[in-house]
Parts: structure tokens; C-alpha cells; sequence
């Protein structure tokens, strides 16, 4: 496993401001602001939500490796609990079940769209965050007898979680936050399993939570999926700005790199939560 290398806060904060990452984030963060006062969500913004946890989970899916279609999950999220037995799943789908539990369950505890009355919302804190989505994601591996009680919720790697716990409560725009956390679990096995979704649903999570995607319909993964050769090619970049070897100017370099992908990520999961509402405001999906 590559050496990453903590950097500095400074570091962070001029890769951000890259003139190709700041376009890439104004542009998703309109396309966020298009998003949350879409018509479709109005009314209707729970079914939007349930519909892009089914979408967020698929890709998910995929970015750990296993493959099942968008119907397909959304057949097995409407089965009733007995025909969810593990001997009628294969290995894929008893992941994509867990990985689904984990979106909805995340997003059944964002706060309300459109509410007539504010209601307090506190956000759970991270350990017991991070304890349920783990659960939620393994809970089909578990069931199928694919993976042990042992491997859930209890990180692989020996202080993973205080590295999770600075940068998801950093002194730094959700932004960094949330792409820093991402690529951090993509490159280190901090769990066992799905360790890259635990960091792509923690970055939602970050965004979600500190007012960037107020939504909670924005399928963020989805280019990480179909652009896999980008993806792969702005996370090795990442992951060699975080080597002891890399000087200042590299370091920013490849962390901007990262950022920018990871912003037009979020632009693409916009398009799609878009979609979503229009698709839900006329009644199919």
C-alpha cells in the first residue's frame, strides 16, 4: 500500500483555488442550486430521494467491484424481507442490499425539504454515523455468510478512523472535506469491506450536512462509474501528492486534479438528481 502523507492545510486550500478546480465547482454548485429548486421536489422530494439512493447505490456498487443494474436494485429494495433470504441472492446483490440500506438510511435522517414548520435537526456524530452505514452496507455480506460479524464496523487499519475523523471535521470548506475523505478510503483499506463506499458516502454525507446538497437527491458517484479512466487516472494523482516524495508545486497539482474531478463528479450526480425530480414530478420512473 502507498505511503499517503497528511498535508497541510495551506496545501489543501491552494489546490481548491486552482482556476480549473473553481470552475469545476462554481459549475457543480449551480447545477446544485438548479437542483434543490427543481419543480419535481416540491411535493415529492422523499420519493426523489428514495429514488437516488437506489441510483447512489448502484454505483456504488460498481466502484466496489460488483455489478447490478439500477431496475434490478430497485426490484430488490421492494421485496418484502422474506424473499430477501440469502440463499436466493447472489454475492452482488447481497452487497447492493446493503449498500441501498445505507443510502436510504442516510437519507431518511437528512432534514426535511420544504417543511411548513423547521424542525430541530441534529446531525448524528461521526462514530455512530460511521458504525451504521458499516452495518447497513455489510448487513447482506453478513446474512449471506459472505463475510463475519467481525469485519463490520471495526476498521482494518490501525488509527484509520482518527485520520477519517480530522478530515471530515477539518477546519476547511465542506468541499475539501468531503473530497479529501473520498479519496482517502478509495486508496486505504481503512474496512475490509467497502471501504471505497464508506468514503464516497461520507463525502455525500459532509456535503448533505453542511448545506452544499441541502437535496439530498444529488447522485454523486454516478461519474465515477462511467468515467472510470478519470476517475483513476485523478486519484493516482491524489495518491502521489500525498507521498513523502512530492514537493509543494506537485502536491497541489495532483490534489487540484482530484478536486476537479471530484467537483465535476458532483455536477454529473446534480444532472442525474435532475432527472430524478423531473421523472418523479411526472410520475415515472
Amino acid at each position: 500500500m502507498t505511503q499517503i502523507e497528511a498535508l497541510n492545510h495551506a496545501t489543501l486550500q491552494a489546490a481548491a483555488q486552482l482556476p480549473s478546480v473553481l470552475h469545476a465547482r462554481q459549475q457543480a454548485e449551480q447545477a446544485l442550486a438548479d437542483l434543490r429548486f427543481h419543480e419535481g421536489l416540491r411535493r415529492q422530494w422523499e420519493a426523489a430521494r428514495a429514488e437516488a439512493a437506489i441510483r447512489e447505490a448502484t454505483a456504488l456498487c460498481l466502484l466496489e467491484g460488483a455489478r447490478i443494474s439500477v431496475d434490478d436494485l430497485r426490484e430488490l429494495s421492494m421485496r418484502d424481507a422474506r424473499d430477501l433470504a440469502p440463499t436466493a441472492l447472489d454475492p452482488s446483490q447481497s452487497l447492493a442490499i446493503g449498500l441501498w440500506r445505507a443510502q436510504w438510511n442516510l437519507a431518511s435522517n437528512c432534514a426535511p425539504l420544504n417543511a411548513r414548520v423547521r424542525a430541530p435537526h441534529r446531525p448524528r456524530p461521526l462514530p455512530a454515523l460511521m458504525s451504521a452505514l458499516h452495518r447497513d452496507m455489510c448487513s447482506g455480506l453478513v446474512a449471506a455468510g459472505l463475510i463475519g460479524a467481525d469485519q463490520v464496523a471495526f476498521p482494518a487499519l490501525p488509527g484509520g478512523l482518527a485520520v477519517i475523523r480530522d478530515l471530515v471535521q477539518a477546519q476547511l470548506p465542506a468541499w475539501i472535506c468531503a473530497a479529501e475523505v473520498s479519496a482517502y478510503l478509495r486508496v486505504t483499506p481503512v474496512f475490509s469491506v467497502a471501504s471505497a463506499a464508506m468514503g464516497a458516502t461520507l463525502a455525500r454525507w459532509v456535503l448533505i450536512e453542511r448545506g452544499v446538497d441541502p437535496s439530498a437527491v444529488a447522485v454523486m458517484s454516478a461519474l465515477h462509474t462511467t468515467e472510470v479512466p478519470g476517475s483513476e487516472e485523478a486519484l493516482a494523482a491524489w495518491q502521489q501528492a500525498h507521498h513523502p516524495s512530492a514537493d509543494a508545486d506537485a502536491a497541489i497539482d495532483g490534489v487540484g486534479r482530484w478536486y476537479e474531478f471530484f467537483a465535476r463528479a458532483v455536477e454529473e450526480g446534480a444532472r442525474i438528481g435532475q432527472d430524478i425530480a423531473l421523472h418523479v414530478q411526472a410520475g415515472r420512473l
